[in-house]
């Protein structure tokens, strides 16, 4: 993080960005009939919008009808006892074969050994994120 985060631990919008290209793994929300759901999804950042590869399934079948989603990475320093969580609140939408072929550059691929033709984009309303440092005494008496 740099000097543009604002104190009380939460992160400037610059410093939310940086987060989520430092990272390739995060969770998706987004509702199945009316309640949420939480899935797992390797990303990339491309511009300002997040990227991620599916199949047509359950996960895409409901963001088509619903395409209000979050999406959140988080990551703990164990080292410096301090957390970092960023969430991303937006529109998912399927890309179109043009922006398929610029994505297609920038190496996202499936983690999971089989295909996943599908590209989608989260256009983000709203980056937010915080800093926390951690208040885990039980740790260091394990370390002691």
């Amino acid at each position: 993080m740099d000097e543009t985060s604002t104190e009380q631990g939460v992160l400037s919008t610059e410093d939310c960005w940086a987060v989520l290209r430092s990272r390739e793994f995060g969770r998706l929300a987004y509702v199945i009939e009316g309640a949420p759901s939480i899935a797992p999804i390797n990303y990339v950042v491309d511009g300002d919008q997040l990227v991620f590869r599916t199949t047509d399934g359950t996960k895409l079948h409901n963001i088509i009808a619903d395409p209000r989603v979050a999406f959140e990475v988080d990551e703990v320093d164990d080292a410096d006892e301090v957390g970092v969580s960023v969430v991303v609140r937006g529109e998912a939408h399927v890309l179109s074969a043009d922006e398929e072929y610029r994505i297609e550059q920038v190496g996202l691929r499936a983690w999971l050994g089989h295909d996943r033709p599908v590209l989608v984009a989260i256009r983000p309303a709203e980056v937010t994120g915080r800093r926390y440092q951690l208040r885990r005494p039980w740790r260091s008496m394990m370390r002691g």
